[in-house]
């Protein structure tokens, strides 16, 4: 297995249209519609973190749909606070 400096961010956890059974790791009011690396890539900006970008991979639970992945360097940072953060700001950018 490949080791990777930072930790693992797929567009599902921010999904509103998902439950948390199939990937969406944030409360509903912090979810937004149709997440996209693309999205995530301008929250991650926006909060100054170093990321990588990965597009032809697919969340383990939803495998036919190749949505992307991040991987986000964050130092003495826990991956939920991270979570957090990247939907708080997700949010922010991207109100409905």
């Amino acid at each position: 297995m490949k080791k990777r400096n930072g930790y693992i961010i797929w567009p599902e956890y921010f999904d509103k249209s998902l439950s948390r059974k199939y990937g969406r790791r944030v409360p509903k009011n912090y979810a937004i519609e149709q997440p996209t690396v693309e999205k995530i890539e301008n929250a991650l900006k926006a909060l100054n973190f170093e990321y990588t970008t990965e597009l032809n991979v697919a969340y383990p639970r939803r495998w036919w749909m190749r949505s992307g992945r991040l991987i986000v360097k964050a130092n003495n940072v826990k991956k939920q606070l991270l979570v957090r953060r990247i939907a708080k700001k997700l949010k922010e950018i991207y109100k409905h």
